[in-house]
């Protein structure tokens, strides 16, 4: 809905959802993101800033969230958080960023780590640390952190996707490949896997499968890659020759 420009509905649906689940960190989050995209900013932080008087570690964590722009008190409410609930893994998302946003890539990797030693099962830890191994090229790492989320969760999307971008950067095409068209059989929505795997079908000289993993990201919202559509219309024109 949210994808769709459907604030409004997706505003109802999250609040049913938290309703129904009100433990649920992930429903708190969309019914913040439709928040944020209906209201403005100061609202929306006033309705945390007051939920958080009284609440546990959820509602420190959004205040955080809601008021991520100001860094000392975005880092006050996602420690009180973490106080609150050591293992949760989602204000610890938040503390990294904060560092990322400063540009210190080393006390960003860093918070992760240190979470993982309180946490040492956390799939979302091990994903987000494995993302920014990813980003840092530092491919080994990343496949490290991402085969133990993977044996946490075998059938998580987005751990699939990020382990087959990292077996890629090693250049392990056929893993990268199975690992990556199985995170689209679990998600075909990730549209950010789709330039990916268009990429690593040309390598492999599969010219028409790229075509069609480029033009399905370009539906699903992915930006138009002008170097990536001329090797693929090069790519289409060497085959059509043989």
């Amino acid at each position: 809905m949210m994808q769709e420009g459907r604030a409004p509905d997706a505003l109802q649906h999250f609040e049913a959802l938290v309703a129904a689940h009100p433990q649920s960190w992930g429903a708190h989050r969309g019914l913040q993101n439709a928040r944020l995209a209906l209201w403005p900013r100061d609202r929306v932080a006033g309705t945390y800033r007051d939920a958080s008087r009284s609440g546990g570690a959820i509602e420190q964590y959004l205040l955080g969230r809601a008021v991520i722009e100001d860094d000392a008190a975005a880092r006050a409410a996602f420690e009180a958080s973490l106080e609150l609930e050591p293992e949760a893994p989602w204000p610890v998302v938040g503390l990294s960023f904060l560092e990322y946003r400063r540009g210190d890539l080393f006390e960003t990797v860093r918070v992760y780590e240190q979470a993982l030693k309180r946490a040492p099962r956390s799939r979302v830890l091990r994903l987000r640390l494995g993302n920014q191994y990813l980003e840092l090229k530092l491919f080994v790492e990343a496949q490290r952190q991402l085969e133990v989320a993977l044996r946490l969760a075998p059938d998580d999307a987005e751990v699939l996707a990020a382990l087959g971008k990292a077996y890629l950067g090693m250049r392990y095409e056929e893993r990268a490949l199975d690992l990556l068209e199985r995170s689209l059989e679990a998600e075909p929505r990730m549209g950010d896997v789709y330039p990916v795997l268009s990429a690593l079908y040309l390598r492999l000289e599969r010219p028409a499968d790229a075509q069609r993993a480029y033009r399905e990201g370009l539906r699903l919202g992915q930006p138009p890659d002008a170097e990536l559509a001329a090797e693929i219309r090069v790519g289409l024109l060497i085959e059509s020759r043989r």
